[in-house]
């Protein structure tokens, strides 16, 4: 994935809307960070599907206009991630994803009305010492 402008709102952020979803980890890494190109506002975001393969939604008809997406209501899917330095831990909110057009370089932010997916789940990394 190059960098690219993307245009969009998070919740909290309503003020925010332009930002450049950028790949600075290694080409095959899932995270992406999502820089606003207003403030110095970064966000760390990851492909849900990394964590929960089984991870699905339904995208509404509303959104699906407004991204202009035409054939794949999932081009592209990200989570926001919360990241403690220092700490093995950290967490994403599976509830709220960001639903992008990468094509038009667009996304929102959609809240699931189920709960399927809490607004915050626990993940960790295994380091190569640790056996799996």
């Amino acid at each position: 994935m190059a960098n690219m402008i993307m245009q969009g709102t998070i919740l909290g952020f309503e003020g925010y809307s332009n930002y450049t979803l950028k790949n600075d980890f290694d080409e095959s890494s899932p995270f992406s960070i999502l820089e606003c190109r207003d403030s110095d506002l970064y966000f760390v975001v990851v492909d849900p599907f990394f964590l929960n393969k089984d991870y699905s939604f339904q995208v509404d008809d509303a959104t699906i206009n407004e991204l202009q997406l035409t054939e794949n209501p999932y081009d592209e899917i990200f989570v926001l991630c919360i990241v403690r330095v220092g700490n093995e831990s950290h967490s994403v909110n599976f509830r709220a994803p960001l639903v992008c057009n990468s094509v038009k370089g667009i996304f929102r932010q959609i809240v699931l009305q189920d709960e399927t997916y809490p607004t915050s789940t626990t993940f960790s990394f295994k380091t190569d010492t640790e056996s799996a």
